[in-house]
């Protein structure tokens, strides 16, 4: 009987999405994230890293298709929230395009500590699809 680990994984990164690069270095926020719907890899990093507690922060994030190209002509939207808390992000993040599926949100401020959840929404005018991930606040 073969391996059925990696197609089950696969299965499951494409229906909940996933964290692709996630490491041992626990000071590094940054992360590769396949949306739920599979259409899109987005990739994120914190500025600075790791992110600071009630201090405004920048992300750098790049959209690409499945096949590494630059998501053309698309839009990102980002929100924030603590759902166990019932809080969501009090800053107004701001996203500016840079071009070949590039981007920087700023105003991004997470003003508790505890777990975070980040959405990044992709729509490219045909799809929309969604990565989202749990973060942990912040350093000291």
């Amino acid at each position: 009987m073969g391996n059925t680990r990696i197609p089950i994984l696969a299965v499951l990164c494409l229906l909940q999405g996933c964290d692709l690069m996630a490491g041992p270095d626990t000071d590094d926020q940054s992360a590769t994230l396949l949306t739920e719907g599979g259409l899109f890899m987005v990739t994120f990093v914190p500025l600075p890293n790791p992110i600071p507690f009630n201090q405004l922060f920048e992300l750098d994030v790049r959209v690409e298709d499945l096949g590494g190209a630059p998501a053309r002509d698309a839009d990102l939207s980002v929100f924030a929230s603590m759902p166990f808390e019932g809080h969501a992000i009090d800053s107004d993040p701001i996203v500016i395009e840079r071009g070949d599926g590039g981007f920087v949100v700023q105003g991004m401020r997470f003003d508790r500590r505890g777990p975070w959840l980040l959405e990044l929404w992709v729509d490219d005018g045909v799809n929309f699809d969604r990565a989202a991930v749990e973060i942990e606040c912040c350093a000291e």
